[in-house]
């Protein structure tokens, strides 16, 4: 018995310790199940496992001398893109004698001018961060005291250098590509520093700057290599060109510090550089009026966001606080507010053991962590709504009781005499007086008349939330997937303490005298009296005379409703619609964060990108069966790798393979180059029969060591395909690196479009993928490759191409189950009815206003809008299921029924979410900020909608029906 617990415990351990919580950024942002990630995986299974060429020709074994001295052809040449820190002058470009001059110091402006040359290619460009700064007007960047606050810019980051010790993350140019050294160049040879600078020189180089204003303008000074770098880098885009800009600009800079995908130093090394280079930069320039550091762009945000989510987190656990707080204050039972939270949490760490333990999910991602903001929200719902209608229930049976036992009702409390009037029978009253003078059969009797008001809204508000997580499953993303599943069992989880947990602490409470007095201390009595009593005015309003106030103008109140549903519809649909994010793929952090600003910005403002070579690869693969075993849920299960049986070595097929690779070479979206291609050569070579065992006259199937023979024979194959730009065309047969095994065949050239992570601007390319694909299938005799772009950016457009559709689609499902759930909650057509309209209209009310919040649907804003789907069925169903309920003939009293039973906790439910949404936005990080924000405009619309919307509609139905039930 000792050692099957003892195996069962270290079974438990292991499965906690080998779930990955990650705080990654990127892990799990990824598509699974989608035919352009079967096609990614299967290009990252060949990248990893295949042979270089060096390994093709002369095996992993036993190399020849020749062999160690041949390696890869490289994909970039060396004069193309050297090594970043070789940069050195070439005096010949400005008629200098080098060796004169060869110990004097490098003047910014002979670096300008080096730029696109041999030895400082514009490819540098691109392995340096970024800036921009906005500057108050033009006329105040040519101000003297302006350009020499912007001059702190290097001596700020070679402050950085020295603190964090990190040399290499500093460029060995000498200046960063920034706006007070281009002013140096109006005097060469006198201004040495900016100290030497004087207003006259940056007059005279803004009367330069105003002569290039103009497009056509011929002046010699506006075609030089300064001027294309002043348009590309330093001035911000003109929207009107030959116009002197009107109000606040931007200016950029490309700084002598190398971005993050350029260093390999440890993780802590980066964070703890870019980090202080942060805070260095904004401390410069913190206090000046007229320029503010807007953008900086490192590629480093991931570095920042796992240190600011840590701290987002704290700030959660102080909205649970509030939450928890106003339980307190509800309840006034420090033991039960106890309880409740405990529980809360239990259901979130039991969640986290059915998630790991039992399914056995071992990756936990940080969006996961947003799903204990919404648990509690969740919770305290639920939690409110059975207190107090066992409140309720219990001050009802009192007054019975007191009736019963033949007490005088005016003796007791104000608060018992507050309920339901009833009429009594005589015998039924003397069967029930013996069980009424028990306090443990009171509380039970209480208790049981709650669970019956209460637990079918709780199991239908539980059921839609629970529903709309789990409808992410069907998802494409990994990271969408472990969301759903998480927050799916925390809700379902959550219900069952509520059920089950929350009514045995209350009859624990209620029973036993050492917690009935142990938890209500005189000062909190008084306390909490006083605020109930300033609240009575305001609760006997809302509960008795809202209602009545509703029915007056309950036409008007669905009249505005039906307009507000058509503009919000407008704005979801249309203008400004969902819609994906135009230049940043991936916010992690605030929008006013200088790295977020910059992603967002950058290519709106700036030409960065200028002179860039680096053009998205295409890929293409024969041979190889689509990675379809991938694990949906768990990222490093990549799945494995198959051959396709129908790839055949004879000729008809190669020719055929020859004719595809020829199309793809002579196709719209390929760099064109002429030169022919690997299999045309094999082809060529098997026909002339120079090997008897690989001719095609001898045999009509070859094996596909011919492949591997031709190759060592030629030295012609490239082994394997590469994720580096690469400007020319290649195709080559695929080896294992291991046992040499023949695994397929690929092509791989530059397209015509340029490297970015914009959606719009990959869109065009994959689609043409999807239309050669089809083009190859209706012309060739054997089946069409797998045609993609390198991995990670594959990857970014499903990934982007997903939310847009698969969004829609998950919201579409779990409103459909909700709407059944809601049916059969309510039963009666007409209250289901209402109970759907108002649903749907709060729905696309609380998406339309996120929309005009400027939201775009990201990761994270995706998973928001089906968080709303669940959350804003809660209100308007708990009305709808007290409506079912209530026992009253008349439509108005009914629903002042309703509202007595569930109001209070609606209204205590929205007032602890609002909190709890106003201290997320202090959050750093956009995910938990995006929550705060959603949890404030769904509790107001969610309230709004089922106390005015939805009644109304009761209060219509009722008239139009000849019976006036709903």
């Amino acid at each position: 018995m000792i050692l099957r617990v003892k195996r069962k415990v270290t079974n438990f351990a292991e499965d906690i310790y080998s779930t990955d919580i990650s705080f990654d950024a990127r892990k799990g942002f990824e598509t699974r199940g989608s035919p352009l990630s079967e096609a990614r995986l299967t290009l990252q299974h060949l990248i990893d496992s295949a042979a270089s060429s060096t390994e093709v020709i002369f095996g992993r074994k036993n190399k020849t001398k020749r062999a160690i001295e041949i390696t890869d052809p490289p994909i970039i040449s060396s004069t193309d893109q050297p090594p970043p820190d070789s940069f050195t002058i070439n005096y010949d470009d400005y008629g200098v004698d080098e060796e004169d001059d060869e110990d004097r110091e490098i003047s910014p402006c002979e670096q300008f001018y080096a730029l696109g040359k041999s030895k400082l290619p514009y490819t540098s460009i691109d392995f340096l961060g970024k800036a921009i700064f906005e500057i108050s007007d033009f006329d105040t960047l040519f101000k003297l005291e302006t350009v020499k606050k912007l001059c702190e810019l290097d001596p700020a980051i070679h402050r950085v250098m020295r603190r964090t010790k990190q040399i290499d993350f500093v460029s060995k140019i000498p200046f960063s590509f920034h706006f007070p050294y281009y002013t140096w160049c109006t005097n060469m040879s006198y201004i040495k520093s900016c100290d030497d600078l004087k207003q006259e020189n940056v007059d005279s180089f803004k009367e330069l700057v105003l002569s290039c204003l103009d497009p056509n303008s011929t002046d010699e000074n506006c075609q030089t290599n300064i001027a294309r770098e002043l348009t590309d880098y330093i001035f911000q885009r003109s929207e009107h060109p030959g116009m002197i800009p009107k109000g606040p600009i931007f200016i950029g800079t490309v700084l002598r510090v190398y971005h993050n995908f350029m260093v390999t130093a440890s993780p802590d090394a980066r964070f703890e550089f870019y980090s202080t280079l942060f805070r260095e930069l904004t401390a410069v320039y913190r206090n000046d009026p007229n320029i503010k550091l807007k953008g900086l762009g490192f590629f480093a945000k991931e570095i920042l966001f796992g240190k600011d989510l840590l701290g987002d987190v704290k700030l959660g656990v102080l909205a649970v606080v509030i939450v928890v707080s106003g339980i307190l204050v509800y309840t006034r039972s420090l033991i039960l507010t106890a309880i409740v939270f405990f529980g809360m949490i239990t259901a979130v760490g039991t969640s986290f053991y059915i998630y790991a333990c039992i399914l056995k999910i071992q990756f936990f991602p940080f969006i996961n962590l947003l799903v204990i903001v919404i648990a509690i929200a969740v919770g305290t719902d639920d939690a409110f709504l059975l207190s107090y209608q066992f409140e309720k229930q219990k001050r009802a049976l009192k007054v019975k009781n007191a009736k019963i036992l033949k007490i005088d009702p005016e003796l007791l409390p104000p608060t018992m005499k507050r309920g339901y009037s009833y009429n009594f029978n005589s015998e039924e009253d003397l069967k029930v007086k013996d069980a009424l003078r028990s306090r443990h059969e009171l509380v039970k009797s209480a208790l049981k008349l709650a669970l019956d008001h209460a637990a079918s809204a709780m199991f239908v508000t539980s059921a839609t939330t629970a529903a709309a997580f789990l409808t992410n499953y069907f998802s494409n993303i990994v990271i969408l997937r472990c969301f759903g599943i998480f927050a799916g069992i925390t809700i379902l989880v959550n219900y069952l303490f509520v059920v089950t947990g929350l009514p045995a602490a209350i009859i624990l409470l209620n029973c036993h005298r050492f917690f009935k007095h142990g938890i209500h201390v005189e000062m909190q009595d008084s306390v909490f009296m006083r605020i109930k009593t300033c609240g009575r005015i305001i609760t006997d309003w809302y509960i008795y005379k809202l209602p009545v106030f509703v029915y007056r103008i309950h036409k008007f109140i669905i009249l505005i409703s039906s307009f507000l549903a058509i503009i919000s519809f407008y704005v979801v649909t249309v203008n400004p619609g969902i819609r994906l994010p135009e230049n940043n793929a991936l916010q992690l952090l605030r929008s006013d964060h200088p790295f977020e600003w910059f992603d967002e910005n950058e290519s709106r403002l700036f030409n960065f990108s200028a002179n860039r070579f680096y053009k998205l690869n295409v890929f293409a693969l024969w041979g190889v069966q689509p990675t379809r075993d991938a694990s949906p849920i768990m990222v490093n299960n990549t799945g494995t790798f198959s051959i396709d049986p129908d790839f055949k070595i004879t000729r008809p097929f190669l020719k055929s393979l020859e004719q595809q690779v020829e199309i793809l070479s002579n196709s719209r979206i390929i760099l064109h180059e002429n030169s022919a291609s690997w299999i045309s050569q094999f082809i060529s070579w098997a026909d002339k029969c120079s090997v008897p065992s690989c001719c095609f006259s001898n045999s009509t199937t070859l094996n596909t060591t011919c492949m591997r023979t031709f190759a060592q024979k030629t030295a012609t194959i490239t082994g394997r395909p590469s994720i580096f730009p690469t400007r020319k065309i290649v195709d080559s047969p695929i080896f294992e690196k291991e046992t040499m095994k023949f695994l397929g065949y690929f092509f791989q050239g530059p397209s015509t479009t340029q490297f970015s992570n914009i959606f719009g601007d990959l869109q065009p390319l994959f689609r043409y993928f999807n239309y050669l694909k089809s083009f190859l299938s209706g012309i060739s005799s054997i089946k069409p490759p797998m045609i993609l772009s390198n991995p990670d950016t594959s990857n970014l457009f499903d990934l982007l191409n997903s939310l847009l559709h698969g969004t829609l689609t998950s919201v579409m499902v779990s409103i459909g189950v909700s709407a059944i759930v809601v049916a059969l909650s309510t039963i009666r057509p007409l209250l289901t009815l209402a109970a759907i309209i108002s649903i749907g209209f709060a729905i696309v009310s609380i998406t339309a206003a996120l929309l005009l919040l400027e939201w775009t649907i990201n990761v994270v804003e995706a998973t928001i809008l089906v968080i709303s789907i669940g959350l804003c069925f809660d209100y308007t169903l708990h009305l709808a299921v007290a409506y079912k309920l209530a026992e009253d003939l008349v439509v108005t009293e009914r629903i002042r029924e309703a509202n007595e039973a569930c109001g209070i906790p609606i209204a205590l439910a929205a007032l602890t979410n609002i909190s709890a949404g106003i201290v997320l936005l202090f959050s750093k990080t956009q995910s938990f900020y995006e929550i705060g924000v959603f949890l404030i405009v769904m509790a107001v619309i969610s309230f709004l909608v089922a106390h005015f919307t939805f009644v109304s509609l009761v209060f219509f139905f009722s008239g139009v029906v000849k019976s006036g039930k709903v």
